[in-house]
């Protein structure tokens, strides 16, 4: 685990009912609709990078059976009092589970805080693990360089900004088909969402 990933690690640990709580007020409604309609009726899902797992019961209320995973051990027990009985600690460089294991992978707002030299082996570690023509639903901050960040929340995280060329070309190089994707403003940065397939 790089020292950035570890640092961030331990704000999510040490702050982790703040970041709960920021976290349910983020709303991806139309992402989740869009995703949900990529997958069948009854599909295993990866949330990776659940946090708290607000996500993760939003993907199960459009039909979808999800498996939350983090590698911050306080967030998944806050994932826990939600009602999640089954979240995986674990690396997203380093993912537990065989060969086309899920039908997809819900990646929001995780991949942007590993080192930008980790992401292409993320990237294949979820194409992995995702059957073919499985979906990849995946957003990270638009934006150049890369930089510590204070949260409100408390703590700093580490955080990666990609321009769309860049992030297109390793979402290809990784076995990743786009099918659709856009940009949306955020608070200091613009936020990329791609939906992808596995091919």
């Amino acid at each position: 685990m790089s020292d950035e990933t570890a640092r961030t690690i331990a704000s999510y640990d040490r702050y982790s009912a703040a970041f709960a709580s920021a976290l349910g007020n983020a709303s991806l409604g139309a992402e989740l609709d869009q995703f949900a309609c990529m997958l069948p009726d009854g599909g295993l899902v990866l949330d990776a990078g659940a946090g708290p797992g607000h996500y993760t019961l939003a993907l199960a209320a459009r039909g979808l059976v999800p498996v939350p995973l983090d590698l911050s051990i306080e967030m998944l027990r806050v994932a826990r009092d939600y009602g999640l009985d089954r979240p995986v600690l674990a690396d997203l460089c380093r993912l537990p589970f065989g060969r086309g294991r899920f039908d997809g992978v819900w990646a929001s707002a995780s991949l942007l805080h590993l080192p930008r030299t980790a992401l292409p082996g993320a990237l294949a570690e979820l194409r992995r693990v995702v059957r073919l023509g499985g979906a990849l639903y995946c957003s990270l901050k638009e934006g150049e360089g890369e930089a510590w960040v204070s949260s409100p929340a408390g703590g700093e995280r580490f955080f990666v900004y990609y321009r769309e060329d860049e992030l297109d070309r390793l979402l290809a190089e990784s076995g990743w088909a786009i099918v659709g994707g856009y940009l949306n403003p955020g608070r200091s940065h613009d936020w990329i969402n791609r939906f992808c397939r596995a091919v």
